[in-house]
């Protein structure tokens, strides 16, 4: 385990700055507290006499962008959380760029990337970095994923629409290879048929995250009759509102939308955006404590877990009453 300035500080009940004047032989701290940072650092296997303590544990975030804003949201609250717990945040995109500092590295969280495609992931996982995967998945036996139920997500945006009238449903899924993308699928099927709504192969769109994946894929969904749209983010949503605007379409008069994340100017767009909000905070929360953990007990084997926090739907303007006569 890597003994950073805040555990020893911690251990001798003094401030950073007192202990980092004390580990470093600097001037300003009574022998007694002197004392106590040394023995904490002892206690806790560092050798006080080789000086320079690293101040902050370096945690890696991987992430595959930065520009979906979703993945921006949970970044900016890792970052924040992160610096209140004293640690340090490396951003490095899973673009196959290896680290080349990995032994400054303490520990990993791998946001919203398929494992088996990540070579930033593989390296790190060979190096022996302890890593949870937040919003994603992974392949190895003892890894722990954490994120929100994408399952009840589409469920209840799936019974939102329904209990509106709609029955021509689209479904904007994203990539294939995507965090949940099965379970969605899966998910959207079981609802649809357990209310009496076949499931429709030619209603299910694979497409990119981006609002030009949005509007072309919406305007398959649109050009099929679809009355609604169910997307998997919410760039994808505004993309789905240009396609409807484009073919003369109203929102929500003709075409409902739905996004996934509640991105930052959802609730001000035109019209505001009917989205699944995710409880950010307290899933980032859980994952820096379970990486915590694993960081204070490197032996301890963690086991195959998936975590799933219960998501909330944000009903806004961009839903509405099916048309009559499309009902």
């Amino acid at each position: 385990m890597s003994v950073t300035l805040a555990d020893i500080a911690e251990r001798a009940g003094v401030s950073l700055a007192t202990a980092s004047r004390a580990i470093n032989g600097r001037p300003g701290v009574s022998e007694e507290k002197r004392d106590a940072v040394l023995a904490a650092a002892r206690e806790l296997g560092m050798d006080p006499s080789r000086g320079m303590v690293r101040e902050a544990r370096v945690i890696v975030v991987v992430t595959p962008v930065l520009t979906d804003p979703v993945i921006a949201h949970f970044v900016d609250e890792l970052g924040g959380q992160l610096a209140r717990r004293g640690c340090l945040m490396l951003v490095c995109s899973d673009s196959g760029v290896l680290l080349p500092s990995v032994h400054l590295v303490d520990g990993a969280v791998v946001l919203d990337a398929r494992y088996a495609e990540s070579p930033v992931v593989t390296f790190l996982e060979s190096q022996g970095v302890p890593m949870v995967h937040l919003n994603g998945q992974s392949d190895d036996e003892d890894g722990l994923c954490v994120g929100t139920d994408v399952r009840a997500a589409m469920t209840m945006v799936l019974r939102h629409l329904m209990d509106l009238g709609h029955r021509r449903i689209g479904l904007l899924m994203g990539p294939r290879n995507r965090y949940g993308a099965q379970d969605r699928l899966e998910a959207a099927r079981e609802c649809l048929e357990g209310r009496g709504v076949p499931y429709d192969d030619d209603m299910t769109v694979w497409t990119g995250l981006d609002v030009e994946s949005g509007r072309l894929g919406a305007r398959l969904l649109l050009e099929r009759d679809a009355t609604a749209v169910v997307c998997a983010g919410d760039e994808l949503a505004m993309g789905a509102v240009r396609a409807s605007r484009n073919l003369g379409l109203s929102v929500p008069g003709d075409v409902s939308v739905v996004g996934f994340g509640d991105s930052p100017m959802m609730a001000t767009s035109v019209p505001s955006l009917t989205t699944v909000r995710q409880p950010v905070t307290r899933i980032v929360s859980f994952t820096l404590d379970a990486l915590a953990a694993m960081l204070d007990n490197p032996e301890a084997v963690v086991g195959r877990n998936v975590l799933t926090f219960e998501p909330e739907l944000v009903a806004r303007e961009s839903t509405g009453p099916c048309p009559d006569g499309a009902r």
